[in-house]
């Protein structure tokens, strides 16, 4: 089947269109469903004196905790002390991920430094998609409304802020990485893939993208970053870099038991991972307990087995956009622990949808799934934390299985337009 490429052109605005119907649906969807949350924090919290989880939009007292859990032993960086002292709290990512910390330390206020990411890449991200929508000649005050209800009204953007997860920074170097790779820049958007997949471990799916149009080259100089980026880690961690490596494993291991196996009920409601789902499954009551080490172990060699099978049979034959949208899913569902600011990956693939149906839109063309999958997408930027069953919320579970049915339409569907440039969306066969 043949692939189709969205490149971006700079057509001027001329003239002016109405938002097509499925854009609309999906931003009042969006805006309802936040309006549904407030009316049940509302009642439950101010009318009945609800406690948690009725009244807590983010995880409990996680404000700033992931940015600033590190701080009391950071200064112990580069001894054995970083690795050992029970006082401060276990490092439990890989070894490149202290770059990212080290660059928001290092500013003497990390959190302020962090915002300010933050904004520019929202502020960067809108421009763009800005951009895209007025070269398909909507109305100027339709694509500001389409654009500031994107991120006025993202629930992983907030949650994302309140809990200052350096996600925030691995979304947008995989962003400008899959921009770059629509642009044909496939070095370089292999050697940023590759950093991201050190830090975070699963954005590794994304170089798959470079094995269809055989850029064997790019694919080797990813995995190549992967391994430079990690012993880089390593060393700059110290003192020695068999101590690091002994470190990191330590804390890995200790974030598998106390977090991947562990089941609280007051952290399951912002975790969206299909090990979530079966954690649920298993423990109906929603008991506090740690599952045994060979159910992850089973769980992730059938999902191993799953997205390897659905990419050889069916995602390497799709349209790159429906590829950009499964890996973005699979980044997003298949982690054993993935709570709301990982979301923050499918805006990429959310904003190239809604180019696609504009565009085809403009042409009269019927995208029918395409339309309704951008309506789902919506549904998964909401709260939803007010479906709460028996003091437990079930916001995350209901993620997932929305998630898995866009990947579903995804996986069915391809979607490209195959003979003309519409607006700022080009579509060509290779």
């Amino acid at each position: 089947m043949a692939s189709s490429h969205f490149v971006p052109t700079d057509r001027a605005v001329s003239g002016g269109e109405a938002l097509p119907k499925a854009v609309q649906r999906c931003f009042f969807l969006l805006a309802g469903l936040w309006l549904l949350w407030f009316v049940a924090f509302g009642i439950a919290h101010g009318v009945m004196g609800l406690g948690y989880p009725y009244d807590h939009l983010t995880l409990p007292n996680g404000h700033r905790m992931d940015l600033l859990g590190f701080l009391t032993k950071w200064p112990k960086l580069h001894t054995a002390a970083f690795y050992t002292d029970k006082r401060d709290v276990p490092f439990e990512y890989p070894a490149p991920a202290a770059f990212c910390y080290q660059a928001l330390y290092s500013t003497g206020h990390c959190y302020a430094a962090y915002v300010a990411i933050a904004v520019v890449v929202v502020g960067c991200a809108a421009v763009l998609l800005s951009r895209r929508l007025l070269a398909l000649h909507l109305r100027p005050y339709a694509v500001a409304a389409v654009v500031t209800a994107m991120f006025a009204l993202s629930y992983p953007l907030l949650f994302t802020l309140v809990q200052a997860n350096i996600e925030l920074l691995i979304v947008a170097i995989c962003g400008a990485a899959l921009l770059l790779y629509l642009r044909g820049n496939y070095f370089l958007s292999a050697v940023l893939l590759g950093f991201a997949a050190s830090v975070k471990i699963f954005p590794f799916v994304f170089l798959a993208l470079f094995i269809p149009p055989k850029k064997y080259k790019a694919l080797a100089c990813g995995v190549l970053t992967i391994a430079l980026s990690t012993l880089a880690g390593l060393s700059f961690l110290g003192p020695t870099i068999a101590l690091a490596s002994q470190g990191i494993s330590a804390g890995l291991r200790e974030n598998r038991a106390s977090i991947i196996l562990f089941f609280d009920h007051q952290n399951a409601g912002f975790d969206h991972s299909l090990f979530g789902v079966v954690k649920r499954v298993f423990n109906p009551k929603a008991l506090t307990m740690t599952f045994p080490d060979h159910v992850l172990t089973g769980y992730m060699a059938v999902a191993a087995l799953c997205g390897c099978a659905l990419w050889f049979f069916r995602i390497r034959k799709l349209p790159i956009l429906n590829q950009i949208v499964c890996f973005s899913l699979v980044v997003v569902v298949l982690p054993p622990t993935s709570y709301d600011y990982t979301l923050l990956h499918l805006y990429l693939p959310w904003s190239l949808l809604l180019l696609y149906v504009c565009a085809a839109a403009r042409q009269g063309a019927t995208v029918r799934e395409a339309a309704t999958t951008l309506v789902l997408f919506g549904v998964a930027f909401s709260p939803l934390n007010e479906f709460i069953y028996k003091s437990c919320s079930f916001a995350g579970q209901l993620k997932c299985l929305v998630l898995l049915t866009i990947l579903y339409q995804a996986l069915r569907t391809p979607w490209t337009l195959e003979t003309s440039t519409y607006g700022g969306l080009q579509s060509k066969a290779e």
